[in-house]
């Protein structure tokens, strides 16, 4: 099964095992700044074999995803 991009009208798809996932032509959209977090984050999850670290994953994740919406859509 594959899974589409968070932003609605995407039609590009990925068979990795994700809950979620940005498509490359929208994770440019999301900023610098969000996109350095994550990955340094991103870079500490998989040092110590952690898949999150719970809420405060969580809130990045929905900032980043509500950033690529918008841009995408125009909104900001």
């Amino acid at each position: 099964m594959r899974l589409t991009c968070c932003v609605p009208y995407c039609k590009r798809t990925t068979d990795r095992p994700f809950d979620e996932w940005l498509c490359g032509k929208h994770w440019p959209l999301v900023d610098k700044k969000a996109r350095r977090v994550y990955g340094r984050r991103a870079r500490v999850w998989r040092r110590y074999h952690r898949h999150s670290d719970g809420e405060a994953a969580c809130r990045l994740w929905r900032w980043i995803k509500r950033q690529a919406i918008e841009r995408a859509a125009g909104i900001s």
